[in-house]
């Protein structure tokens, strides 16, 4: 056996041990917005990364939790900021 999959085998045994969260914040843009957002970017994300991350998104789920709260941020930060401070306040 090696180190590497001992190490493998123990971080998968620590994260099966994780409780589920109480809130996720389930933070939703549309894959046009996340391609003009990462065009601003001084460090650009490969375009095949940005779908296949706006996917795995959009199938997100971990069982147990006890409040998903989706969030649009299609809109400005101080917009998206009140939306997040909301659907926090609306969970507890």
């Amino acid at each position: 056996m090696s180190i590497y999959n001992w190490l493998a085998r123990t971080e998968q045994t620590l994260y099966r041990q994780i409780p589920p969260p109480d809130i996720v914040l389930l933070l939703k843009v549309s894959l046009e917005t996340a391609k003009k957002r990462n065009a601003a970017r001084e460090i650009l994300d490969n375009e095949i990364y940005l779908q296949n991350r706006h996917q795995q998104a959009q199938e997100w789920f971990v069982p147990g939790t006890r409040s998903i709260q989706e969030v649009d941020t299609e809109f400005p930060l101080a917009e998206t900021l009140l939306a997040v401070k909301q659907a926090i306040w609306s969970s507890l």
